[in-house]
């Protein structure tokens, strides 16, 4: 009897176990791969397509499961459909010559990753210097030809060359992984928008991802953007995650500008809301003015605020008897306010009673 009860236990354990795998599978069969087209490189020696470098590439890249790759074999291809013309012709400043193609411009990628729908392109040019071989890998995402990420690669010999190359495809999988994760949090985004997931859980899943890769920007301001949908709760978080952002946002850096554009998401702002909610005047103006150096998006909603965190301040020194620091405070609110606003008025009125009191 204690066998045959076993034996059933055993039995519903694997059926639960059978029925339940894709539930466990179905989340990440839902986060979309990256698809990656292999472009042949530019021979820039014997004006060539080298079809053996982005070999390599596949090699080293085919073992990462986020990625789809379009091989050089389909790219090669659809080049061809693309322009006819280039199979026997190839195009230099407009000028007809003999000869097959061989230049790989960021103009002709456009065309063909719309047949293949690519998420990212690798391709580049390869030129021999005496015995030395040196590599140009690039990286485009999608049709943005501004985003291009150059890797350059040199080597004398096969096995050095290869090496190069596979640490390359390492180094663009490892950033692809990051991209990878934005695309997955953006997933849990929707399915907690659409009601699917509860707002606790895709607070966890976002910051489990964040955790993974901590120098995201993109990840970090869609935590932050889900902070501030319960500011007051989460003050501290939205102060923390701001700080963090700001540290590793870069002006100069295209790609994190615009994502945090699409969230029309300020880190500065928030920042600088949460020291206003601890009524630390000082640090608010001074991330404000950090904004208008390094985040010039909402310049006349920064300077509108520095001149009301500078009434607020003024108050407050006032309040505590500093009337000669509080002076300078309503006056520095003048400058920042406009003309119009309501804090500009009692700023003003401010100036004139301590300077009448001080005569």
């Amino acid at each position: 009897m204690l066998k045959k009860e076993k034996t059933l236990l055993i039995l519903l354990f694997l059926l639960c176990t059978v029925l339940h795998a894709p539930l466990l599978n179905a989340e990440s069969s839902d986060t979309p791969k990256l698809t990656v087209a292999l472009f042949p490189f530019n021979d820039m020696d014997s004006q060539t397509l080298d079809k053996g470098i982005p070999l390599i590439l596949k090699a080293a890249l085919s073992g990462y499961e986020f990625l789809e790759i379009v091989p050089v074999e389909t790219i090669t291809t659809r080049l061809y459909e693309v322009e006819p013309s280039f199979l026997w012709t190839g195009k230099d400043a407009g000028q007809k010559k003999g000869g097959i193609l061989w230049t790989i411009r960021p103009v002709l990628i456009e065309e063909v990753n719309k047949s293949v729908s690519a998420d990212y392109s690798i391709y580049g040019d390869v030129a021999r210097a005496g015995s030395r071989w040196n590599f140009d890998v690039r990286l485009m995402e999608g049709n943005d030809t501004c985003s291009q990420r150059s890797f350059p690669v040199s080597g004398l010999s096969d096995d050095e060359i290869r090496k190069g190359l596979s640490e390359t495809a390492s180094l663009i999988a490892n950033l692809l992984k990051g991209e990878s994760a934005v695309n997955e949090a953006e997933e849990y985004v929707r399915r907690f928008m659409g009601g699917t997931y509860t707002y606790p859980v895709v607070l966890e899943k976002i910051k489990g991802l964040v955790y993974s890769f901590p120098d995201s920007v993109p990840l970090r301001a869609l935590l932050l953007d889900l902070y501030l949908k319960q500011k007051i709760q989460n003050q501290d978080e939205v102060l923390l995650e701001g700080l963090k952002i700001i540290s590793l946002y870069n002006p100069g850096k295209g790609d994190d500008t615009r994502y945090l554009l699409s969230l029309n998401l300020d880190p500065f702002d928030a920042t600088a809301g949460s020291y206003e909610i601890k009524q630390d005047w000082e640090k608010a103006i001074s991330m404000r003015n950090d904004a208008l150096k390094l985040f010039q998006y909402k310049t006349g909603k920064h300077k509108n605020a520095i001149g009301r965190d500078y009434y607020m301040s003024g108050l407050s020194l006032k309040k505590e008897g500093q009337k000669a620091k509080a002076l300078e405070d309503f006056s520095a609110a003048l400058t920042y306010l406009e003309s119009s606003s309501e804090y500009y008025s009692k700023a003003a009125e401010e100036v004139r009673q301590l300077r009448n009191a001080s005569q």
